[in-house]
């Protein structure tokens, strides 16, 4: 059976919903607003998510309550919800459930928050990191990364050699793959991420601070195999001029 991408997008959106933005000290006034968006959202998630044909997670969705009115209730329904986001990616991710992701046809546009969307994809990698991007700074960014690489994924990252690089640089040096493009080639201007040969990460964003904090940046993701086998031969071409 096919999920469709449509399922994944509502799941980000309760991921990122800022529930911790609010307490149950917070008057009444302000719980509720900020509640009901969030017990609506989810409501259409689980609605989404039973069109899946699988028993056991048909159950799991039923069995929660979302008629929700405080914020520590909503934070109850939260632990829930990502138990079923956590229940479809198991489905997924196991070849005989028979269920799989179908590949979007319009790819996800951020414009805020790439950050997070970064480290949630660096999260979700079971098999293979191939990063090609021109200057990282973010050590958030990094850890992920490695964090990865030592759960055995296969992390490969280029960068360009400069200063900008530098600390970065030695920090992920010996902890994954990888590979410094010289400065007196061409500039290696490249900022695309590819996970487990299926989904592209690519826009404007270098994985610095300066990204995260101070500049407008766009982050496209697509979850296309075809799109990802596209990039991984750009990674390949790339990494064969950097090795020569």
């Amino acid at each position: 059976m096919k999920i469709n991408q449509h399922v994944f997008n509502l799941a980000n959106d309760v991921i990122n919903y800022p529930l911790d933005d609010y307490s149950e000290n917070d008057c009444f006034d302000v719980q509720e607003p900020a509640t009901f968006a969030y017990k609506e959202l989810v409501e259409r998630y689980l609605s989404s998510a039973k069109r899946i044909k699988n028993d056991v997670l048909n159950k799991e969705i039923c069995s929660i309550d979302t008629n929700v009115q405080h914020i520590w209730q909503a934070k109850i329904l939260r632990i829930k919800v990502l138990g079923v986001i956590d229940h479809i990616n198991e489905l997924v991710s196991d070849v005989d459930s028979g269920i799989y992701r179908t590949e979007s046809i319009f790819p996800e546009h951020h414009f805020e928050n790439q950050k997070s969307q970064l480290l949630e994809l660096i999260h979700s990698a079971e098999f293979t990191i191939w990063v090609a991007v021109a200057w990282m700074t973010d050590q958030d960014l990094a850890n992920a990364l490695v964090k990865k690489a030592r759960k055995g994924v296969n992390v490969r990252v280029v960068i360009n050699k400069d200063n900008i690089n530098n600390k970065i640089g030695l920090y992920l040096n010996n902890k994954v793959e990888l590979l410094a493009a010289p400065a007196e080639q061409k500039l290696m201007h490249h900022k695309f991420c590819i996970i487990d040969m299926k989904i592209v990460a690519h826009g404007s964003y270098n994985w610095t601070d300066k990204a995260a904090h101070i500049n407008d940046e766009t982050l496209e993701i697509s979850y296309s195999v075809s799109a990802a086998e596209k990039f991984s031969r750009e990674f390949v071409k790339l990494v064969k001029t950097l090795i020569v």
